[in-house]
């Protein structure tokens, strides 16, 4: 039994082995390459599924980098209360007021994240 190997590419050249060229012991090798030579996979297949699985992976790091600089975002409230409540109702800093305005409003459409936060807080001012 011989095991011909093509390349795919602008050169196709194919490699004909047989039993023979194998050095005694190295069985293992010849029966992978059947193996190969069974299984017929095109190199855009594979290509195709590492890409997809590339994407994947990307999309799943960005959602848990997400959640992570959101975290903090929340977790940011606790030491700065002061300053912020300066910011919003006294004479402080605008751009204070204006970054954590997008978590007063959650806190107010979401009322779970809202009682957590004020729990949260409470820990920093008493």
């Amino acid at each position: 039994m011989s095991v011909r190997l093509e390349a795919e590419s602008e050169h196709q050249s194919e490699i004909a082995l047989s039993p023979a060229d194998f050095p005694p012991g190295h069985h293992e090798l010849m029966s992978l390459l059947e193996q190969t030579e069974s299984r017929d996979v095109s190199v855009d297949e594979t290509s195709n599924e590492a890409e997809q699985d590339s994407v994947l992976g990307y999309l799943i790091a960005s959602a848990e980098q997400m959640v992570i600089v959101f975290g903090l975002y929340v977790l940011s409230i606790g030491p700065m209360y002061w300053t912020w409540i300066e910011a919003k109702h006294v004479d402080g800093s605008h751009l204070i007021a204006a970054f954590y305005e997008p978590l007063w409003k959650l806190a107010g459409w979401i009322p779970p994240l809202g009682e957590w936060v004020n729990w949260y807080v409470c820990l920093w001012i008493y």
